[in-house]
């Protein structure tokens, strides 16, 4: 990977590519202030037709916070479910309006949740989970240590591509899928799964963050 050692980095506004500022998430709330335990802490989040998907450690205690999020209205704390989770390396991908999965490294298994009805159900997985997750075409993508494992919603396994020690997964449309490890940046196609390495990038992986 080129290295830009004389780039300087800064921020530009059109950078967002028309994206706008909807509001902010609070969390500095009384109930939270701990000097015991500290401040309340985001693992990770994404957002779906206008909700915002929050799993975070509060007092020591992990859980999945869903807030609404529509452009003109006050932000409101709908939803809270208890559960464990990795505070290290858990990540969320989006199934749908209703559905998220979320994987925990620790303990080797992923969270199908329901946000509708409240309902969590388990995906037992294999060891060494590194807590990239993805879902695309009905097919959930797990990375591994040692590669990628493609399964179903039934936790049924399907194909294993060898791509290791992948940290992020972030699909882009349904032919092509980022993978981000601790060095470079690659691209999946997903038409005959193949590796392409980007011959040249403008960030340092370890600047990037795709949640």
């Amino acid at each position: 990977m080129k290295k830009f050692p004389d780039h300087v980095y800064m921020f530009r506004d059109n950078i967002t590519r028309g994206l706008e500022f909807h509001g902010k998430i609070l969390f500095a709330h009384e109930e939270f202030i701990s000097i015991l335990f500290g401040p309340p802490r985001v693992i990770d989040m994404k957002s779906v037709k206008g909700l915002v998907v929050i799993i975070m450690t509060i007092k020591r205690n992990c859980c999945l916070r869903v807030y609404s999020a529509v452009k003109g209205t006050q932000v409101e704390w709908q939803n809270h479910l208890t559960m464990e989770l990795d505070e290290h390396k858990s990540q969320i991908a989006i199934i749908d309006e209703n559905t998220v999965a979320i994987t925990v490294p620790c303990r080797d298994y992923i969270h199908i949740v329901n946000l509708k009805v409240n309902k969590i159900t388990r995906i037992n997985c294999t060891t060494y989970m590194t807590g990239a997750i993805a879902f695309i075409n009905k097919i959930i993508y797990v990375a591994f240590i040692g590669h990628i494992q493609t399964m179903n919603l039934e936790g049924e396994n399907r194909v294993s591509i060898s791509l290791p020690d992948i940290q992020f997964l972030h699909p882009v449309g349904q032919n092509k899928m980022y993978c981000v490890r601790s060095n470079n940046i690659s691209y999946l196609d997903m038409t005959n799964m193949e590796e392409h390495q980007l011959s040249e990038f403008l960030f340092h992986p370890e600047c990037l963050n795709f949640r």
